[in-house]
């Protein structure tokens, strides 16, 4: 039996952003999908836990600025001068 997608349509995946965390890093994105049935939008935050150059774990977060919390970092742009 073959199972189809119901993402037949296009998708569209944005990142947002990229935040180097040490071993981790943290990225956010909207994903958004369309098929058979009503569109779909999702935002969500990945953390990749990387070691010598490969992902060897990854974790899916809805809440981004529980990630940030959790990790210790802040909402402010990674890349804005102090």
């Amino acid at each position: 039996m073959r199972l189809a997608s119901w993402t037949d349509g296009p998708t569209r995946t944005a990142l947002l952003d990229f935040i180097d965390a040490a071993d981790r890093v943290v990225v956010r994105f909207i994903w958004h999908g369309a098929g058979h049935g009503p569109e779909a939008s999702l935002e969500m935050t990945s953390v990749f836990t990387v070691r010598k150059g490969r992902v060897l774990f990854q974790e899916f977060f809805w809440d981004h600025a529980e990630v940030l919390e959790t990790m210790g970092l802040s909402e402010q742009d990674p890349h804005a001068d102090s």
